[in-house]
């Protein structure tokens, strides 16, 4: 096939502008549950994969015993949570990286969007994690009056940078630079959205699951973290949709041809 072959093949599409648009948003919602489904099960087998580390103390009198203190706690906090958030952004900007691609039946889109996903979401999970968890443990010790508010901080701003980095993602699959703003934008604000409604559900229904620390203590609150993360960043790329889409790639292979 070639290059003026392959080119009409992308460019004519039978489907109506809403059908297309209709196609493209199953893809993102399905993308999202995946890559939720994906890094819970990464996330489980990684669950606690940093302990922290013991420092001979004082506990009664003269005895002493070899107990974590709050600063080696913190940092398995903070490592664990990146392990965590790595996967999280890695799973789900690849996947809506790769629906990005597939939107426009283009292989080389959604390489690029997954490859490129993979690396942005992974990356930037686990340095969110590093560079501000840490300081947020302090402040909910030190201002515990004001745990849920620093708690759903916590949640919201990697989850909101993993949001951006997927948004990133998607725009790279599909090939439209001149969106990228936009929905780096989206996915923040629907990761956000996530946060909330996660924060609010397990304040609710799991009052003693610990949602308020980074990783909840229990497998359902921890899975309803990433449906959150998923679904909300997929809403948000969804309704920032525009009905005429990318335009298609002269010259480049279709994902299949009808």
């Amino acid at each position: 096939m070639n290059a003026a072959t392959s080119d009409k093949m992308t460019s004519s599409d039978p489907l109506p502008e809403g059908w297309r648009l209709a196609s493209t948003r199953v893809l993102i919602v399905a993308s999202a549950l995946v890559a939720a489904f994906l890094s819970f099960g990464i996330g489980e087998a990684t669950h606690r994969w940093f302990r922290p580390e013991l420092i001979l103390q004082s506990v009664i009198g003269s005895a002493k015993a070899m107990l974590p203190t709050l600063e080696t706690d913190y940092a398995a906090t903070t490592r664990n949570a990146a392990v965590a958030f790595a996967a999280l952004g890695a799973c789900l900007a690849g996947a809506l990286g790769v629906a990005g691609g597939c939107s426009r039946k283009s292989v080389r889109g959604a390489l690029a969007g997954g490859v490129g996903g993979l690396l942005l979401g992974g990356l930037l999970g686990a340095g969110i994690s590093l560079a501000v968890i840490p300081s947020l443990l302090r402040a909910r010790y030190l201002y515990s009056e004001y745990e849920m508010i620093i708690g759903f901080v916590i949640h919201g701003v990697p989850w909101a940078v993993i949001g951006g980095a997927s948004g990133a993602a998607f725009s790279l699959g599909r090939g439209d630079g001149r969106s990228l703003g936009h929905s780096v934008l989206a996915g923040v604000f629907g990761a956000l959205i996530g946060s909330i409604a996660f924060d609010i559900l397990g304040g609710l229904f799991f009052a003693s699951a610990e949602i308020e620390n980074p990783i909840s203590e229990t497998r359902l609150t921890r899975f309803l973290a990433r449906l959150m993360v998923g679904i909300g960043t997929a809403l948000g790329l969804m309704f920032s949709l525009s009905p005429r889409g990318p335009k298609p790639i002269a010259g480049e292979p279709p994902i299949a041809a009808s």
